[in-house]
Formats: C-alpha cells, sequence, structure tokens
C-alpha cells in the first residue's frame, strides 16, 4: 500500500506542469489524454501507468479521460522516439519510460531520435537503486577495473 501512495504522490507533481500547459481552466474538458507506456503489458511499468491512468483524470482541471497504450520495444524507445516525433505536443501525450532510456542517448545509439534533455520531466512514481557486483574471485576489483 505504501508503493502505491508514493506512485501516486509522485504522479500528483506532475499536475501543476500539465496545468500550465493549458490555455485556460476548460484546456482539458472533453480531451483524452493518452498515456504511452515504453513496455509490454502485465508487467511493473504497466501496472505503475495504469494505476496512474486511473486516478490521474479526476486530478486535472477539465477532467480529461485517460487512455492507456502500450507502445513496447527496444527498452522504451519506440515509445520514446514516437512521443518525442510524432505525438502531439499540446500536453495530451505523456510518456512512460524505462528509467534507463536517457542512457541510450548517453551510449550514442544511433537509433535514438530524440534529445532526452528536451522532454518536460514530469515525475517518478517510484525510484530505485542499481548495484553493481563482483565475485571475490573476480579479476574486477574497482570500477575502473571494470571499464578496461
Amino acid at each position: 500500500m505504501r508503493g502505491r501512495l508514493g506512485l501516486l504522490l509522485g504522479f500528483m507533481a506532475l499536475l501543476p506542469a500539465l496545468e500550465s500547459r493549458a490555455q485556460s481552466a476548460d484546456f482539458y474538458k472533453e480531451k483524452t489524454i493518452k498515456l504511452i507506456i515504453g513496455t509490454d503489458a502485465g508487467g511493473s511499468y504497466d501496472f505503475s501507468g495504469r494505476l496512474v491512468g486511473r486516478h490521474l483524470g479526476r486530478n486535472i482541471p477539465g477532467a480529461p479521460s485517460i487512455v492507456v497504450q502500450n507502445m513496447p520495444g527496444a527498452a522504451s524507445l519506440n515509445a520514446s522516439n514516437y512521443v518525442y516525433n510524432v505525438a502531439p505536443q499540446d500536453g495530451t501525450v505523456i510518456g512512460a519510460f524505462v528509467q534507463t532510456m536517457p542512457q541510450s542517448q548517453l551510449f550514442g545509439d544511433a537509433n535514438v531520435k530524440f534529445d532526452a534533455a528536451k522532454f518536460q520531466w514530469l515525475g517518478n512514481p517510484s525510484s530505485s537503486v542499481t548495484v553493481i557486483v563482483t565475485w571475490h574471485t573476480a579479476p574486477v576489483k574497482s570500477f575502473s577495473d571494470a571499464l578496461t
């Protein structure tokens, strides 16, 4: 339950950003916001996105409907490219990508067709910590060892 509350509160942080895009208080009235999830249905990102989508519309002025659409492929790269290059840039499309998506650009992936710094980041429904470990007999003993 605590995780779901954190998820909901995290997405509530995006509401001022959505409202600031609105031309008036009625901008979202009778509109639909598409929530693009960059993963397959049934996983944790899908679960989080659908949970947020269930409650988001009634917390935005004008109470728009929220439609969740999965757009899996290439660790959210397909969805990221779509949201950046094809989707309307008027606040009616929100993307939910895997947290490592910006690293694709950083590492020079030729399939990246977006500038991650130009996305308008709205919030994060959860946080995680990535840890790298090695076995004591492995030749890698430090981060610089791993780089070589």
